[in-house]
């Protein structure tokens, strides 16, 4: 994966599509959530908004973790895309 700055990304990612918002859990494993909102806010300092539920378990590990990394799937993934953060709470019985 090539990384590039936020202004390149703003340039290829028009309209947005729906994109992998990636966090650590506790357990230092990676929470994979689906977002389809997003939006760049500003290039300096770089900044990207997206709308998660507060309720979720991957908007929790946002919240405490306060960094995450924002990837773009290919279309070659897309049925492991759509199972992105559809596991009910049940499934982190460390967090429950």
């Amino acid at each position: 994966m090539k990384k590039i700055t936020l202004p390149e990304a703003s340039a290829i990612t028009s309209p947005n599509p729906v994109t992998i918002v990636c966090t650590e859990k506790p357990d230092g494993g990676t929470n994979l959530a689906t977002v389809s909102w997003w939006t760049y806010l500003s290039y300096n300092p770089n900044m990207v908004a997206f709308a998660m539920a507060k309720t979720s378990y991957s908007g929790e590990m946002v919240r405490q973790n306060k960094k995450v990394v924002i990837t773009i799937p290919s279309d070659k993934i897309v049925s492991a895309v759509l199972g992105c953060g559809r596991q009910p709470r049940a499934h982190h019985p460390q967090e429950v």
